[in-house]
């Protein structure tokens, strides 16, 4: 399949070549009693070729503000990343897309972790990501967004 040149729009998103058995999945926002569509600034350092993530909310005013999501690993598989202590989410790569995007699924795990629930993130405008709290229902693929090497593409 021939690449698009540069400029063109994005082509739907593809849909992850991994075996399922499971039905696919929608994705409903939960109500406002959750961490629902929070913005956080993005900082990114690049490293041999790869970036190094880190997110803190936009209203931070310290470094060490705690109420924060903050990673300077490499985005991996099984990548474990903190957002509210004592939770804990990994990042799941679950798709290469012929752009040489991701699709990335951040998962939670610990205490935070029940059933039928997921965090998503995504990039929004001005080097800002949204995190979206979202409830998993049986029916439709949910919502993903992109990494790549070159940076949080939306």
């Amino acid at each position: 399949m021939p690449l698009a040149p540069p400029g063109a729009p994005r082509p739907p998103m593809l849909q992850s070549s991994l075996p399922t058995e499971k039905e696919p999945v929608k994705a409903e926002p939960l109500g406002p009693r959750y961490l629902d569509d929070q913005t956080w600034l993005i900082e990114r350092t690049e490293d041999e070729g790869s970036y190094l993530i880190r997110f803190v909310p936009e209203y931070a005013t310290e470094p060490s503000f705690n109420l924060g999501f903050s990673n300077e690993l490499k985005v991996a598989p099984d990548l474990p990343i903190r957002l509210l202590e004592p939770s804990l989410y990994r990042i799941e790569i679950l798709t290469e897309t012929i752009h040489g995007d991701y699709i990335v699924h951040i998962k939670p795990q610990g205490l935070l972790a029940t059933e039928g629930t997921a965090y998503y993130v995504g990039v929004g405008e001005n080097n800002t990501v949204a995190l979206k709290l979202v409830e998993m229902k049986p029916g439709v693929v949910p919502p993903a967004w992109f990494v790549t090497p070159r940076g949080w593409v939306e």
